[in-house]
């Protein structure tokens, strides 16, 4: 039949028997054949199986870092064509409800914690979703994807309460997206988000290349998968230190099976076409080998291990910060945003936003301490991976835990609000010539 799948359902390309084939270079040609499968589809009108057997609507490129999310981002953001959408998921440093977007809502609700929930002609989801439409339409540079998530996730809640005769209030429904959006790096808050697809605010569904780590696809599913090859050593975290020829010790080959267990999802979340791209590492896993991530120059300026501690959190909670930077925070940054890194005259790093500091590398930055070995003063080439949330409370119990006193740095203005706005950044910096 004219309509049936041609394609095979996997290829596999090896980069050194198959120099020919680089993902960021293939993926204009799986572009085009994804619209090429949509005119088709659209000329199917007596067989809706079929129709939607051919439709593409997502092109799934996995990577295994965060960093390597935003590098991939770099190589193709200027290549594919504007009608394609590009979606970044990239890992969050805290748990998803810190998101600046879910947060919003959680701390909305929270105000008026008594409200009671009105499922009457659902009309406190009704009012909710309005009310998050609007913030959409108010502020461009939030996600409104992520604001759209939250949406689902009251959606889901007010059906599980649906047949329940007790009464339920809004922090019921704060406690519920805090608990949802906790758990298992936010796989099942996509999975959810997944089942509402016909009552989503978001209706419009171009052709979509989502950039994510494999870690965030667990129990998703994809039209057109490609795993990409990946510069993080083998295993990610070695248990000790190893020269290059060593075997792995029993913890590190339990690790290497627990990385054949995440290739193994990633490859079995394609629906419709499974491209694979291989390199060093993945060789290496296959083998069972250790794997030392090369200390290319391009890769040195990022953070092999990302965490909080990387981040001076308290920074825009000081006075004189806290009233400019937290309100251009808030209002202004937007996901996948360019920065870049600069050091003052005292030798501290901040991260630069349109000539606004906005962020403080902490001492404990691997990017901070290499670019003080090396004597750079400017780093291009990061993006703003995320904005969250980073509470008083928080920073209470940090100093509870490590008999530290950061809250006394917070302005009694950033207390009186309870958080501040904290700008995770990823990538691979490149210093100023």
């Amino acid at each position: 039949m004219k309509y049936e799948p041609t394609e095979p359902y996997v290829e596999e390309y090896d980069s050194i028997k198959d120099k020919g084939h680089v993902w960021f270079n293939d993926i204009i040609k799986v572009v085009n054949w994804a619209k090429s499968q949509n005119v088709d589809a659209e000329e199917i009108h007596d067989n809706d199986v079929l129709k939607k057997m051919r439709h593409i609507d997502t092109i799934a490129v996995f990577f295994r870092t965060n960093n390597e999310v935003y590098r991939g981002y770099s190589k193709i953001k200027t290549s594919l064509p504007k009608d394609v959408r590009i979606r970044i998921q990239g890992e969050s440093l805290g748990e998803f409800w810190r998101e600046r977007e879910i947060y919003y809502l959680v701390d909305t609700l929270n105000r008026y914690a008594n409200q009671k929930i009105d499922m009457r002609n659902n009309k406190t989801a009704n009012g909710i979703k309005e009310f998050l439409k609007k913030k959409m339409h108010d502020s461009p540079s939030w996600d409104s994807y992520t604001l759209d998530i939250a949406y689902t996730l009251v959606l889901n809640y007010m059906d599980s309460i649906r047949s329940d005769y007790d009464s339920h209030t809004w922090k019921d429904l704060a406690d519920y997206i805090i608990d949802i959006a906790s758990r298992d790096d936010a796989g099942q808050v996509y999975k959810i988000y997944e089942n509402y697809r016909k009552q989503r605010i978001l209706q419009e569904t171009p052709l979509t290349v989502v950039l994510t780590t494999m870690h965030k696809v667990k129990g998703l599913e994809f039209d057109v998968v490609i795993t990409t090859p990946s510069f993080a050593g083998l295993p990610l975290r070695p248990h000790r230190e190893y020269e290059k020829g060593e075997n792995p010790n029993v913890d590190d080959l339990a690790d290497m099976n627990e990385e054949r267990r995440l290739m193994f999802v990633a490859y079995t979340r394609a629906k419709k076409r499974l491209i694979i791209y291989k390199a060093e590492r993945e060789r290496a896993l296959s083998q069972s080998s250790i794997y030392l991530a090369p200390d290319y120059p391009a890769l040195r300026y990022t953070e092999p291990k990302p965490g909080l501690d990387k981040y001076y959190l308290s920074y825009t909670a000081q006075s004189r910060i806290f009233e400019n930077v937290n309100s251009y925070v808030l209002n202004q940054i937007k996901k996948d945003d360019p920065v870049h890194i600069v050091r003052d005259q005292y030798g501290n790093y901040f991260i630069v936003h349109n000539g606004h500091y906005i962020g403080r590398l902490s001492s404990r930055s691997t990017i901070r301490y290499r670019a003080e070995e090396d004597g750079k003063t400017l780093l291009n080439d990061f993006f703003v991976s995320n904005v969250f949330v980073w509470t008083y409370e928080d920073t209470l119990a940090s100093d509870r835990a490590n008999n530290t006193d950061f809250a006394a740095r917070w302005s009694p203005e950033a207390k009186q609000q309870g958080y501040i706005n904290i700008v995770q950044i990823a990538g691979f910096g490149t210093p100023n010539p």
